[in-house]
């Protein structure tokens, strides 16, 4: 992206995939991502999700934040890798193609996927090419909830892929992209060859592609 230097400090306004606009002030480029300052908040998009970025008017958005990002940069440069990794512990929003916007922590960062704790959705693994922005929020907690009130799921072992992390889940009830269709909720039976076997309520049994997969989580219960 250091094609868009150029335009750093200057107003954009960015098309993501779904057609969705963000507009802001372009703060900076990335390898593969670039952060925007929205009037109040610091959005970080990845450059596989941007479809458009054109030039605004500078006084056509209002730029009220003047606090640094809580996301901090280290020596590994501004990649989506080290600002994933750089938001654990942060209360964050992420986008995800498919699903919408989710509210909570970023616990785990593997090759992949990483594994977000939301108080709404309890614990997802979320492949990172479905993530299509990352909002991180100061002195704040998702729906001004009492830390002390969140149970964060306790250390358990993880795989290195997203592929095995759903093969680790067979023989559990789960819900795939948010749970929000009753066709993605059931008990994974199998996984095998990238496609995952789901037994649904009726007792159909249906194939679902990993790679098209945005989100997974054993089902509350």
């Amino acid at each position: 992206m250091r094609f868009f230097d150029q335009y750093e400090g200057k107003m954009i306004e960015v098309e993501l995939s779904s057609k969705k606009h963000i507009s802001g002030k372009l703060i900076e480029c990335g390898s593969d991502i670039l952060v925007v300052l929205t009037g109040q908040y610091y959005a970080y998009l990845p450059q596989k999700h941007i479809h458009v970025i054109k030039r605004c008017e500078e006084n056509e958005y209002d730029i009220i934040q003047s606090e640094p990002s809580p996301i901090k940069q280290t020596s590994d440069g501004l990649t989506l890798m080290a600002v994933l990794n750089n938001a654990k512990g942060i209360f964050v929003e992420v986008d995800i193609s498919g699903i919408g916007a989710i509210f909570g922590y970023v616990t785990h960062v593997m090759s992949d996927y990483f594994v977000f704790y939301s108080p709404a959705l309890n614990q997802l693994f979320i492949p990172i090419h479905h993530l299509k922005s990352i909002t991180p929020y100061l002195n704040k907690t998702p729906y001004d909830l009492p830390l002390t009130s969140m149970i964060f799921p306790v250390n358990q072992l993880l795989t290195d892929s997203f592929t095995k992390q759903v093969k680790q889940l067979q023989g559990e009830m789960v819900q795939f992209d948010g749970g929000k269709n009753a066709y993605k909720m059931g008990v994974l039976t199998h996984v095998e060859n990238d496609l995952a076997e789901l037994t649904i309520g009726n007792g159909q049994k249906l194939y679902l592609n990993i790679s098209h997969i945005k989100s997974v989580q054993k089902a509350l219960g």
